[in-house]
């Protein structure tokens, strides 16, 4: 293959944690199973995901494949790959207030991926680039920018209880020679 998906995911992060948009306190990094179905049936699950609040935890969610050449090696083919990003935040007040900081988390995760390439051999970084280490495989050859992944690219999987917890899912694809 031509990509590494922890290259992407770890400039992804950092992206993220220099974003001027989320807040001093948000906690960036990969998710590694926290935002689970029991999260929101069980009290214990729920207390663990309070203590990580505010959040933004990026999950590698899979790859399509868009076919190969039609030479005999089948060497070369199109890989989209979809990101989601797991938005968490919290009120003591209201759902509605728990809502509207999450919508902040989701437009600065918009402003910093939409439409951004990973950084990579043979680019400056600039605003139309992710940050973070330089991905230096070789032949690396993003095909498209970070995008929407389309169809339900939002969704809310969880909004009340007592404190008011608001979890959105976001879903970005890029598309990579493979």
């Amino acid at each position: 293959m031509r990509y590494h998906i922890e290259d992407i995911e770890d400039q992804l992060v950092s992206t993220l944690l220099h974003q001027p948009g989320l807040s001093v306190g948000v906690t960036v990094r990969t998710h590694v199973g926290e935002v689970v179905r029991q999260l929101f049936t069980e009290p214990a699950y729920m207390q663990g995901l309070v203590k990580r609040l505010p959040f933004v935890f990026v999950e590698y969610a899979g790859r399509t494949t868009m076919g190969y050449d039609s030479d005999s090696t089948y060497t070369q083919g199109i890989h989209t790959l979809r990101f989601r990003f797991f938005v968490g935040a919290q009120t003591l007040r209201s759902t509605k207030e728990g809502s509207r900081n999450a919508y902040s988390m989701l437009r600065s995760i918009y402003d910093a991926v939409h439409g951004k390439l990973p950084f990579h051999t043979g680019t400056t970084p600039g605003t139309d680039d992710l940050s973070g280490i330089l991905i230096t495989v070789s032949e690396f050859n993003p095909l498209s920018p970070f995008m929407p992944a389309g169809a339900q690219d939002e969704v809310l999987l969880w909004n009340g209880g007592v404190p008011a917890i608001c979890v959105y899912a976001t879903e970005y694809s890029i598309r990579l020679l493979a």
